[in-house]
């Protein structure tokens, strides 16, 4: 039980980095706003 919690833990804390990235990326560059769409479509899926 708690490996599959420290895993768990592990995808959280690096989807949080990744949308982080993804909302950095949305701010700064517009025409890169569909691709950060495109990642968090697939990561939420």
């Amino acid at each position: 039980m708690q490996n599959y919690f420290q895993s768990f833990l592990l995808i959280y804390e690096k989807s949080i980095l990744v949308y982080g990235v993804c909302i950095i990326i949305d701010s700064t560059l517009p025409k890169f706003q569909t691709l950060a769409k495109l990642i968090l479509q697939k990561l939420l899926k």
